[in-house]
């Protein structure tokens, strides 16, 4: 069974939590980003890739409204050909570096 109920529960619990990675961001000193990443159903299943963009969306404008740095993996993924980025639900190595190359290049400067 799913850990929340059908809605949009989880929504509201990430979009707070970025309250708090904010928040810690101040306080800390350290830089965040939020990085949006994909489950390989998403590159099979067009109507649940339209709920996860949604939801992701949803998401990267609670953390841009905190002011934190945010990175949409999903069309760099997709030019990469996603299909061959997965070893059954997690990336193998060529997605792996496909990620850290995005993630380098979103990263604050100093």
């Amino acid at each position: 069974s799913p850990a929340l109920p059908a809605g949009n529960a989880g929504e509201r619990i990430a979009c707070a939590l970025t309250e708090r990675l904010a928040a810690l961001q101040k306080t800390a000193g350290a830089k965040v980003l939020v990085v949006a990443l994909y489950d390989p159903v998403v590159w099979q299943d067009p109507s649940f890739a339209a709920e996860q963009r949604r939801q992701t969306q949803a998401l990267l404008a609670c953390a841009a409204k905190q002011r934190l740095a945010t990175l949409d993996t999903f069309t760099a993924l997709e030019k990469a050909g996603a299909g061959a980025l997965y070893k059954q639900w997690h990336m193998n190595a060529k997605g792996n570096a496909v990620v850290a190359d995005l993630i380098a290049g979103a990263l604050p400067t100093p």
